[in-house]
């Protein structure tokens, strides 16, 4: 649950209730779900807004109801998974409430956009002034439902503070109830199939209903693309995830041909969780989603949605905007280094904040860019971060230095490395205005190996249809040690509202740190992004500036890399190296429950298992092949486990040898040292490749004994062999790689 931290120099609290967090509360019984709060709140003056009205209302865990011109007041949200047909109806109950005289409620400034400074919009006075009746009128509403993966689901809104702006009574509820049933006789919006439900109704009593992260991956991207991508599809059927890769020209470069493929895809594979599209706007079409205002709404995020008419995404869509084949291979490199073979410096505890000091009384919960910003920096360090940057405009202290920060301080923390980087501010297509930190920047950058999740909360910094943005230059900057900048970076195609991605942000951090427990875990850069999405969709009861938001906030990057936050240690495992044709299963034993193990054979997914109490086995088809199975083993903060296992086409199932084995260099070059304990005589030394053919084979005779040899390697092409040890009675394998 989100804390609201409010700051005296522009609040004046004048009456408090009791200081408490306030939760809603979400139970059911039988098929009818309850939503309840019973607000604790504050009420102040607003010090910069002299004259009769000057009143604010807050309470921990709410939104603003954002309605221009009548009194802004604080809502409590929550969003559940209900029956998959019928029309939602929603009744009240409460306990008590109290009234609170002489209150004068400033109105709200609606819903502005970044590019306005909130200060120098006035206040207007809509006609709810006028009316003698308390506003809003209604307990409790529920939006539009929704689908989201399986799932139908609805946004419920509490309104416990009511207020008549002729009587100056604001007027509070406590014990507020919102009764919930979904009556099945009358047709409703969005309905699905009951049999493509993945939960039944209150399933899930955390704030929302989170998005899964599992399932398989599509990749659509020019043919010319295909050779410098396929090792990141490799990797991602290596660890588990099934993926394809469609050429551009087959799906046809239109954004209806893109939007028909990708739904016949869905609707073929319902386990469908990841789309990525590589190539930039010309090469692979983004989806034009209408006007705002003079912009066009450029939506990457509308091809992940696939069922409903809602806004809210059955899958995860990111972009790798590559406009040539290097930078392929740049994107590609850095995608598989963080996930493959992460540096293993500190910095994973890094994080960078930067935010703007406006927008006090108009925010997502009535913070300034840099308050929220600061609120986040305590959920990370509580998490473990051990230093998180604190770069605000103005002067704030803490972190935060005096005056207004500049981009060499930003460069000098990014070049030192940070795994999260937030912004939070005014922006345009290059810049982050607060510091002023720009794609010039970002191209100068030396933090290779260093690589942040960019978030950021800023007008254009996602406009890629036309020119270059700075979240281009985040995933495409290089210097000569190799890739720089960022791992997957996020920002707006157009002007972007001021509140509600802060939300955005904030449910990032809330799920990022744990904050639900193990109610909604997620480690994919996509599955965090785009639940924070759903919240805020759920938060802003899908309005039309959220749904804008989610159209046009654009994942740059590959969604499914999971993200890192310490410095990730390996992950062991063992399990048999040689197994006989015709095996049906592998047994693999491992140091971290949770992990996701993979079998593939010939880049073919045989069968994958998560471990439980230190071991898995996983069940495949009856091996009919002798080309070596690879095992992979993935989990979130670690450095992955790939190792081989021979199938023996004898059919006699071999166990591996205490035998002091040792093979190096590795990676070899030149020579290979191989020496190992023979107890036997008669031993058989075979150099492989991965189709398990005899490429060089050595007798030894010697039982008892130490034995080292060498094997030429200067013939070979660079790539995976492996050196096997058989004394007659158990065999030794170990892999190899020539470079």
């Amino acid at each position: 649950m989100k804390k609201t931290v409010l700051f005296s120099i522009a609040f004046a609290w004048v009456v408090s209730a009791t200081a408490q967090q306030n939760e809603v509360v979400v139970s059911q019984n039988e098929q009818v779900l309850t939503v309840s709060v019973d607000p604790q709140y504050r009420v102040g003056i607003n010090t910069k807004v002299p004259g009769v009205f000057n009143n604010l209302v807050w309470a921990e865990g709410s939104v603003a109801m954002l309605q221009k011109g009548a009194p802004e007041l604080p809502v409590f949200y929550s969003s559940l998974i209900i029956a998959p047909v019928g029309a939602v109806q929603v009744t009240t109950t409460y306990t008590s409430y109290e009234d609170i005289q002489d209150i004068s409620l400033l109105p709200s400034k609606g819903s502005l956009k970044r590019n306005i400074n909130p200060d120098d919009v006035p206040y207007e006075f809509g006609p709810v002034y006028s009316t003698n009746a308390f506003f809003p009128g209604n307990l409790a509403e529920a939006g539009t439902p929704g689908i989201a993966g399986k799932d139908r689901r609805v946004s419920v809104r509490l309104f416990p503070f009511q207020y008549n702006p002729v009587t100056k009574t604001l007027r509070v509820y406590h014990g507020l109830q919102a009764i919930v049933l979904v009556d099945e006789n009358i047709p409703g919006e969005n309905e699905i199939s009951a049999t493509v439900r993945a939960n039944e109704p209150g399933d899930n009593q955390v704030l929302y209903t989170p998005l899964g992260e599992t399932g398989r991956m599509l990749v659509i991207a020019p043919q010319s693309y295909f050779n410098d991508l396929q090792p990141l599809v490799d990797w991602k059927k290596e660890k588990g995830i099934e993926t394809d890769l469609v050429d551009i020209a087959t799906v046809g470069n239109t954004q209806s041909a893109i939007k028909t493929y990708v739904q016949n895809y869905y609707n073929q594979y319902n386990d469908l969780m990841f789309l990525l599209l590589v190539g930039d706007h010309a090469q692979v079409n983004s989806y034009n989603a209408g006007m705002a205002g003079s912009e066009i709404k450029w939506s990457d995020s509308e091809y992940g949605q696939l069922a409903g008419s809602d806004k809210y995404p059955e899958i995860f869509v990111g972009r790798m905007p590559a406009a040539s084949v290097s930078e392929v291979q740049r994107m590609v490199s850095k995608t598989l280094e963080y996930e493959k073979t992460p540096d293993t410096g500190s910095w994973y505890t890094t994080s960078i904040g930067i935010g703007s000091d406006q927008g006090a009384g108009i925010g997502d919960d009535g913070e300034a860019d840099w308050q929220h910003l600061r609120n986040i920096r305590t959920l990370l360090m509580g998490y473990g971060y051990a230093t998180v940057h604190e770069f605000y405009d103005g002067s704030h202290g803490g972190a935060d230095a005096s005056g207004n920060p500049n981009s060499s301080m930003v460069a000098t923390a990014m070049n030192t490395g940070a795994s999260l980087f937030m912004y939070c501010g005014h922006g345009d297509q290059n810049t982050c205005v607060t510091s002023n930190y720009s794609s010039t920047d970002v191209n100068a950058a030396t933090n290779n190996n260093k690589y942040p999740f960019v978030i950021s909360v800023a007008c254009n910094n996602g406009t890629f249809t036309t020119g270059t943005c700075i979240s281009e230059a985040w995933m495409r900057a290089y210097n000569a040690n190799g890739p720089v900048g960022a791992i997957n970076a996020t920002g707006s195609s157009i002007l972007m509202a001021w509140a509600e991605p802060m939300e955005v942000e904030d449910e990032i951090a809330n799920i990022l740190t744990e904050q639900y427990g193990t109610a909604n875990i997620k480690h994919t850069l996509g599955g965090l992004f785009y639940n924070g999405e759903m919240s805020m969709l759920d938060a802003y009861n899908n309005s039309t500036t959220s749904r804008e938001v989610m159209e046009t906030w654009v994942m740059f990057g590959d969604p499914s890399v999971m993200m890192r936050t310490v410095t990730p240690d390996a992950l062991t495992a063992s399990h048999l190296l040689n197994i006989p044709l015709g095996s049906t299963s592998l047994t693999v034993n491992c140091n971290t429950d949770g992990a996701t193990v993979c079998i593939t054979q010939a880049g073919q997914i045989l069968g994958t298992g998560t471990v439980s109490s230190g071991t898995v086995t996983i069940n495949f088809t009856a091996l009919t092949s002798t080309t070596p199975l690879l095992v992979t083993a993935t989990a979130f903060n670690k450095i992955p486990y790939q190792g081989t296992v021979m199938v023996d086409p004898l059919g006699v199932v071999q166990q591996d040898i205490a035998n002091g084995l040792q093979v190096y260099p590795n990676p070899a070059s030149d020579v290979l040292t191989v020496e190992f304990f023979s107890g036997n005589n008669n031993t058989q030394v075979d150099l492989l490749n991965t189709l398990g053919q005899q490429l060089e084979s050595r007798s030894v005779n010697g039982q008892n004994s130490f034995t080292k040899l060498a094997f030429d390697l200067s013939n070979l092409e660079q790539g995976v062999y492996f050196v096997r040890v058989n004394d007659g009675q158990q065999v030794s394998t170990r892999r190899i790689l020539v470079k």
